[in-house]
């Protein structure tokens, strides 16, 4: 009686420790508890499995009682199945895991622990998580059969507390998708307070615990990330949505383009699909919105600061339109093929501002920080350089997900093209427009602006003329007074040049592409770098 109280005193002090040293994550329905994978080895040592096992039976020899010890703690040589090396979740060739489940559900006996050591069970043979089920095989049967019905249904429920994943990038190279269970208990807490909600996905801001060492991401320079951005889709969105963005992402991970979105991590669990992303401050409307750029004390700076966005968006889109894959030893393009993005709007332009600037962007040290092109769940590429419309259909959409404020023309009832490269043209000099109507008056302006735009039904198109099923008219003339009143000053006539070519053109067949985009921004930047008459160089 005496030793079955003073084993049941041990392994509540044992259990208390391990429940203490519980953070608190993201289950399937809510916060859930999690034991950090660093922490176990500090708990389960062989100093305190030599204790249990005493306490268990005192007659044990030593060496039966090593043998349990070394089988427990010790990791061991034989490989690990098949698989289990591309599952994030810490699962080694110990039996730690499984001996702490056993203390947490209070079902530690000799003869589980002796089952386990003569059929050499291991974590990883025991926990590997396969469709979302743990414990199945021959061993896992008899083991449960051991283990007893109660105990059995508690132990697959605990298990899920210790198989926190483990999500780590390597910059530049290639992003997993991972397939989670059920149970999986995210090593992170949500804060649903600083979340950015939409129609089809969610955002969530997420700190970054170092010490747990669960997550860890490092930007394409090398820096690594202390908060991280967590996508999730909702229930709306099909699998084959969630599976072109990722594809659409992974082709740029490894790009040295600084205003493309970095994917970090992929994930699926229960019919959900996740993505991890570097945290933006913003995104376009939202900067545009809050700041004022006639606040900022260098006007210079400020202007050459948004030619060079501009610049970066341009050659980013480009790079889109014609994505080059070179090999990795010769760096000779073996493949080349044309896409567009789809969904151009500053929604899909993320603002991210180093940490190192002001947190407050109407400072006089803005302008600062990237613009980055995000959002590729509407792209699609095609191997051939053709201009026809139905090569880019890509999800078989008309369109109508686009904001009727960045679409083209062609985009339009009869026509109804769901994206192009001459659309993705389109929509981005719609977005220069908006800079520079910001740049010159302010956010006050843009607002009335947006306003202006967005009771335009038909974009005032005029159809008047329709030829080989394509449909012309003089709307962007009559636009053109309308919107270029709000940059008629000196201050915004560098704008122009691009502006005028790309937002007015009605006619796709004549609209430029997004090379003459980027050779003119270049020019416009190179002049603003130009000294000026009477200065130094």
């Amino acid at each position: 009686m005496e030793a079955i109280s003073t084993w049941i005193l041990s392994n509540f002090q044992l259990k208390a420790r391990l429940l203490w040293a519980m953070e608190t994550g993201t289950g399937l329905h809510g916060p859930e508890k999690y034991l950090p994978y660093s922490t176990l080895d500090r708990l389960i040592t062989p100093t305190e499995v030599t204790k249990q096992t005493q306490v268990l039976d005192h007659r044990l020899s030593r060496a039966t009682r090593q043998a349990l010890v070394r089988h427990i703690c010790r990791r061991s040589n034989v490989p690990r199945p098949d698989g289990a090396q591309a599952l994030p979740y810490y699962l080694d060739t110990t039996c730690k895991r499984i001996f702490a489940i056993l203390v947490l559900i209070d079902g530690v006996s000799l003869e589980l622990l002796f089952y386990l050591e003569r059929n050499r069970v291991r974590d990883v043979d025991l926990l590997l998580p396969s469709n979302g089920r743990l414990g199945e095989g021959s061993v896992a049967a008899e083991f449960y059969r051991l283990l007893g019905l109660d105990r059995r249904s508690k132990f697959i429920q605990t298990q899920w507390k210790l198989l926190a994943p483990i999500i780590r990038n390597r910059p530049g190279g290639e992003v997993p998708v991972y397939q989670f269970g059920p149970g999986t208990i995210f090593p992170w807490t949500i804060n649903a307070k600083s979340s950015m909600l939409g129609t089809t996905s969610n955002v969530y801001p997420l700190k970054i615990h170092t010490k747990h060492r669960h997550l860890q991401f490092l930007t394409r320079e090398g820096t690594e990330l202390t908060e991280v951005a967590l996508k999730e889709f909702m229930d709306c969105i099909e699998e084959s949505a969630f599976d072109a963005e990722v594809a659409g992402l992974k082709r740029f991970t490894s790009d040295d383009n600084p205003h493309i979105t970095e994917l970090l991590a992929a994930f699926k669990r229960d019919g959900r699909f996740y993505l991890i992303c570097p945290l933006a401050q913003s995104n376009l409307t939202g900067l545009l919105q809050s700041t004022d750029p006639r606040q900022c004390a260098d006007d210079k700076k400020q202007k050459r600061w948004i030619f060079a966005q501009c610049l970066g968006l341009a050659t980013a889109l480009s790079r889109i339109h014609v994505y080059k894959t070179a090999d990795t030893c010769t760096s000779t393009v073996i493949k080349t093929e044309y896409g567009a993005h789809g969904d151009i709007k500053p929604e899909n332009i993320l603002w991210y501002n180093p940490p190192s600037s002001s947190s407050s962007p109407s400072t006089a040290s803005f302008p600062s920080g990237v613009l980055q092109i995000c959002d590729f769940g509407q792209a699609a590429w095609r191997p051939s350089s053709s201009s026809t419309p139905e090569s880019l259909k890509g999800n078989s959409n008309d369109g109508q997900h686009l904001s009727a404020v960045y679409r083209a023309p062609e985009q339009y009832y009869p026509t109804r093209v769901a994206r192009s490269q001459e659309s993705d043209v389109f929509a981005l000099g719609c977005i220069f427009l908006e800079l520079a109507v910001w740049y010159v008056q302010g956010p006050e302006a843009l607002a009335r602006f947006a306003d202006e735009r967005r009771r335009e039904r038909e974009l005032v198109w005029v159809w008047d003329r329709v030829d080989g099923g394509r449909v012309f008219g003089n709307g962007g003339e009559e636009r053109k007074g309308r919107y270029f009143k709000f940059v008629a000053d000196a201050a915004g006539r560098e704008f122009l040049p691009v502006i005028k070519r790309v937002v007015v053109e009605v006619d796709d067949s004549r609209r430029p592409r997004c090379d003459w985009v980027v050779e003119v921004l270049r020019a416009l930047l190179a002049g603003l770098d130009a000294p000026e008459a009477g200065e130094e160089e």
